[in-house]
């Protein structure tokens, strides 16, 4: 099917095929520093003498493409941060409040209950510090 207006032919059957972009396994994805290597070797091949007017055109895209993964690798790890953070303020004050249930148990089995609840939150929050979490300055200034 087609239609010529004013000298030009547009036709709606598509004569090329486009390959179909088969997604990644996320252990294949380069590290935000690969990526910065293959952005920063593109930008060196540009300012390279006798770049062709074609391979520019794909440096650039190439060079935009690394820099929306790198943001939105950027993007991702504060969030995982946030998270995180906000997993350790939570796991504290659950300790803190199974310390003082503990004081206040009324059988010796609801208090061995509570203390091994506590001990496995104690043991969360000790693996979260040795992964590097922090707690932002202001939780620490505001803890119970």
């Amino acid at each position: 099917m087609s239609c010529e207006k004013s000298g030009i032919k547009v036709t709606t059957n598509a004569t090329t095929t486009t390959p179909q972009l088969e997604p990644v396994k996320v252990e294949e994805l380069p590290s935000p520093m690969q990526a910065m290597s293959l952005l920063w070797a593109a930008v060196k091949r540009l300012q390279e003498p006798g770049v062709s007017e074609e391979e520019t055109r794909k440096l650039r895209l190439i060079v935009s493409g690394v820099k929306a993964y790198v943001h939105l690798d950027a993007d991702y790890v504060l969030k995982i941060k946030r998270v995180e953070t906000g997993m350790l303020i939570r796991n504290r004050y659950i300790a803190s409040q199974l310390r003082g249930l503990i004081d206040q148990a009324k059988t010796p089995e609801e208090k061995l209950r509570l203390e091994k609840e506590l001990c496995e939150v104690e043991q969360h929050i000790k693996e979260m510090l040795e992964m590097g979490i922090r707690e932002p300055r202001i939780a620490k200034e505001n803890k119970p």
